[in-house]
């Protein structure tokens, strides 16, 4: 009995042992010798790249993962998207996705690099928002003048609290 292999993989070796038909085998030494080597990065678990401490932001939820977060690499490849689209389209931007994918870390790096290269050009709000769309709270970064940070109080408006 032998299993036909599908188009466009490598032909596997076969065994002729009985009961172990599609089992897989060692690579020979050609086999070996064209397999690309490994690469360290290959090694590092995604997300572990870089590790940066949480900014004072206000969040939906209490971000669970402390007080420090892991930089994924394809937030390099997206920030610059993200800031060309701010600097050029929109003067807001609204990252949606399901939950506990990263949207909150994803905020959190954008806003420590657009902050980084733009802090002398613009006056940065974060804003948070309850699942009902309402208001919870939001912060104010302005060069020189420090950060505002405004929670919501219910019928009470909202309460204020600086840092420089």
């Amino acid at each position: 009995m032998s299993r036909q292999q599908p188009e466009g993989l490598p032909p596997v070796k076969q065994p002729s042992v009985a009961g172990t038909i599609g089992a897989a085998t060692q690579p020979d030494s050609e086999e070996k010798e064209a397999a690309p080597a490994p690469n360290v990065c290959d090694k590092i678990p995604i997300g572990r790249e870089v590790k940066r401490k949480l900014p004072d932001l206000p969040f939906e939820d209490k971000y669970g993962g402390g007080e420090d977060y892991y930089v994924r690499e394809c937030y390099k490849e997206y920030y610059p998207l993200v800031e060309q689209f701010v600097l050029t389209e929109e003067s807001c931007l609204t990252v949606t996705g399901t939950t506990d994918i990263g949207k909150s870390v994803f905020y959190a790096y954008v806003f420590e690099e657009f902050w980084k290269a733009h802090r002398d050009e613009w006056i940065v709000v974060a804003v948070s928002y309850e699942r009902n769309g309402s208001v919870s709270g939001f912060a104010v970064f302005e060069d020189g003048i420090g950060t505002k940070r405004y929670r919501f109080g219910g019928a009470r408006g909202f309460t204020a609290s600086s840092t420089v």
